[in-house]
Order: C-alpha cells, then sequence, then structure tokens
C-alpha cells in the first residue's frame, strides 16, 4: 500500500491566483476522494484573520510584504487616498490590496473614511467614496519600515 505525508503551510502570498485556484481544486479533490475511499484527509482552516505567527504584534514592521507597501505609500503621499490611487502608487491589484486594508483597519493602524459623493444619484449605483489615511501608530510603523531601507519599489 503506498503512502504519501504532507505536512505544511502554503504561503499564499507569494502565489498567483492561477496557482491559489489549482491547490484549492486539489484540496477539493483530496477531501472528497478521503470520503469515498476512508482514508484521512485533514486540511485546515483559513486563519484569515487571526495573527500571523511571523508577526510579532500589530506595531511589527515583519507584516506582509503586500501590507508594508500599503504603509508606505500612505506615509508617503501624507494624505487620505482611495484604493485606485493605492493601486497606481504601489503597483497591486486593487484585489489584492482590499483584504490587507481590512487588516491593517482592524489592527487600527489605519483610518477609513467614507464620504457621500456630492450630487449622488438617486438608486443604484456608486453614492460614497472611501479613503484611507494613517492613525498615529500607522506612521510610526509606516516609518519604521522607511527607515529599514525599504521603498515601494521593492
Amino acid at each position: 500500500m503506498a503512502s504519501i505525508y504532507f505536512k505544511g503551510r502554503i504561503d499564499f502570498e507569494t502565489l498567483s491566483m492561477s496557482e491559489i485556484s489549482a491547490i484549492t481544486a486539489a484540496v477539493a479533490t483530496l477531501e472528497t476522494m478521503a470520503k469515498k475511499h476512508g482514508f484521512e484527509f485533514v486540511s485546515g482552516p483559513s486563519r484569515k484573520g487571526s495573527p500571523r505567527p511571523d508577526m510579532a504584534g500589530p506595531r511589527s514592521t515583519t507584516r506582509p510584504k503586500a501590507q508594508r507597501r500599503l504603509l508606505l505609500a500612505l506615509v508617503s503621499r501624507g494624505h487620505p487616498m482611495t484604493v485606485r490611487e493605492i493601486a497606481e502608487t504601489t503597483g497591486l491589484k486593487e484585489g489584492t490590496i482590499n483584504p490587507h486594508l481590512s487588516a491593517l483597519y482592524s489592527s487600527g493602524i489605519i483610518h477609513r473614511i467614507r464620504q457621500r459623493l456630492p450630487n449622488a444619484p438617486e438608486g443604484l449605483g456608486r453614492k460614497s467614496t472611501t479613503t484611507y489615511s494613517l492613525t498615529e501608530d500607522g506612521i510610526t510603523i509606516a516609518e519604521e519600515i522607511r527607515k529599514s531601507g525599504e521603498t515601494l519599489i521593492d
């Protein structure tokens, strides 16, 4: 009887969307086969919202690279920015930026400001815009990242 053993952690931040999709499909297939053929397969839940083991805390400069880039972008501009402006500044896609902004907001590192658009039409469509800026802790962290020599170009 053949046996394969795998234990590890996959860092999705370094993977492309197609690679993440392939891994997700493979895990789903293994879960289905495990039920059908009665073998053991265990996959852990996403730790979304849980602190990463490599982070010393909310003031840590060892945050994921995308979050460090967002903080550098916000501190370099010095004024609130929209997701589109952050994307243009960092070179990251808006879909990549949103979960990192949520994590930074939840950690109290950034402010989120929603403003109603002037002359917003009634009915469907955008009625507000959201901008992001650094809190005092966020400024401190961004300055620490900047002092470490990291730039938006890294």
